[in-house]
């Protein structure tokens, strides 16, 4: 599933091609993750609420609904990561000319 020995070092010529790899499979982390996080967040909420409803009380809803939504921020807050990530790398790039570079990530 993860070959990273197909990482050329002609891809990208500002890396060194000792950590190509090791990007890339960072990079491919990311993604699998991008898209686990959404799924275990819906089948972890329909648990937890389905189990408030079960149980009819008003106080274990409202418990049920107030994790969801922190779960909620916590799953968009992990999908602005690398955003910022790659702002701070931008950032970087103009103030230092081109010095630190983000690698292709």
């Amino acid at each position: 599933m993860f070959n990273i020995l197909e990482v050329s070092c002609e891809a990208t010529k500002q890396c060194s091609c000792l950590i190509m790899p090791a990007l890339s499979l960072i990079k491919q982390f990311i993604n699998i993750v991008k898209i686990a996080i959404p799924i275990i967040l819906i089948v972890m909420g329909m648990i937890d609420l389905a189990k408030a409803v079960i149980a009819s009380k008003e106080d274990e809803m409202k418990k049920a609904q107030k994790t969801f939504i922190n779960r909620l921020i916590l799953g968009v807050a992990f999908f602005f990561i690398p955003v910022l990530v790659n702002i701070i790398m931008w950032l970087a790039d103009i103030v230092w000319n081109g010095m630190y570079t983000s690698c292709g990530l």
